[in-house]
């Protein structure tokens, strides 16, 4: 099994990225989204087990195994073990995989945020640090966005008091990696404010999109306590921005896009109640408030409520999955669709006729 995932690692290297959807290659935008939750590469995806172990799914053979290639090794060691320690943004270009990770120095009485970029093979082994770039931390909770040779993050610069802690205000960036050059570089300021931070939504048509939150106090005790204790969440001031990938502009967006993916936008309402998906041609659908649906192979879906609509003609149907299934569908491979189950990382791979059921009203 381990050579068998060795060679179709190599067979990997020889691909181009590719991203779920019925467009063909060659019209793909070369992007793809980075996170604790998804992370397509070519016909498969990187993914963290319970022990936080990267392992790899390959969708044409349906297997996983674990990213490392000593034969004897039991994947229970971190020290030893070549699967552990990928855990920020694993992303693979040129043959090589980079990731990144978070340090805090303290250098003449003074503390730095230092986010440091690696560089190792495919397989976890031989590993170098590449870059630092200093007074920055990665808001790695947050997606990813790699479009072409460039990773795209967004990070808070902060400042710390005589005690090593960090201020609750700070400034909020959209930073870059290119894997060409090795540099760094802050794109823009975004924002700064009490507990700011943003999330890349994605990039359509050559634009990244970006939501952006902050408070305009520091937040009371009693707001701290609601927080923790009753999860209550004080009210935050929320804004959506824009970056032209192409001229480099950066502007407040109107509307409040949740998600880009394939070309289309997932848009909520001013007041976040009800949202719609807009097609790259245009066309409209309203998505009640379920936001948090996947779009592949030009089918909008959200298996948990059962929603699945036909993008191009705008018809519903229903899904054959019993409702609230832990199941969200990842990719569109020669006909067939494959499925995750993210809690338990289980995959699954389903023809159309088994997934989309009949006709519905909206």
């Amino acid at each position: 099994m381990r050579k068998l995932f060795l060679l179709f690692l190599a067979v990997l290297l020889a691909c181009s990225l590719c991203s779920c959807g019925s467009i063909s290659p060659d019209e793909r935008t070369d992007s793809h989204m980075v996170s604790n939750e998804t992370n397509i590469y070519n016909d498969g995806e990187f993914y963290y087990d319970s022990y936080s172990r990267l392992n790899y799914f390959d969708f044409t053979t349906m297997q996983s195994a674990v990213v490392c290639p000593y034969p004897n090794c039991t994947h229970a060691d971190s020290s030893t073990c070549s699967s552990y320690g990928l855990s920020c943004y694993p992303s693979v270009f040129d043959g090589k995989m980079y990731y990144f990770s978070d340090d805090i120095k303290y250098t003449n009485g003074t503390y730095a945020e230092t986010i440091t970029v690696c560089r190792c093979d495919i397989d976890g082994t031989n590993r170098i640090a590449i870059e630092t770039f200093t007074d920055w931390e990665i808001a790695d909770y947050n997606p990813a966005l790699v479009v072409g040779n460039t990773i795209y993050m967004t990070a808070k610069q902060t400042t710390f008091n005589d005690y090593g802690s960090t201020e609750d205000y700070v400034s909020v960036s959209l930073i870059s990696y290119d894997f060409e050059t090795n540099k760094f570089s802050e794109i823009v300021k975004i924002g700064e404010g009490y507990s700011a931070g943003a999330s890349i939504k994605g990039e359509a048509d050559g634009t990244i999109y970006i939501s952006y939150s902050y408070y305009d106090h520091e937040l009371t005790d009693e707001e701290i306590d609601a927080l923790y204790t009753d999860h209550i969440f004080p009210e935050s001031i929320l804004e959506y921005y824009r970056f032209d990938l192409s001229t480099g502009e950066f502007a407040e967006n109107e509307e409040a896009v949740w998600k880009a993916v394939d070309g289309y936008l997932v848009i909520y309402n001013d007041n976040l109640t009800e949202a719609i998906i807009r097609t790259p041609n245009g066309e409209e659908y309203d998505i009640g408030n379920k936001v948090a649906l996947q779009v592949c192979n030009d089918y909008a879906f959200h298996l948990y409520y059962g929603l699945l609509i036909d993008l191009e003609t705008g018809v519903h149907y229903e899904s054959k999955l019993p409702l609230e299934t832990g199941y969200n569908v990842e990719y569109y491979l020669d006909g067939s669709y494959i499925l995750r189950d993210s809690l338990n990382n289980e995959f699954i791979k389903l023809e159309a006729s088994e997934l989309i059921g009949k006709e519905t009203t909206s």
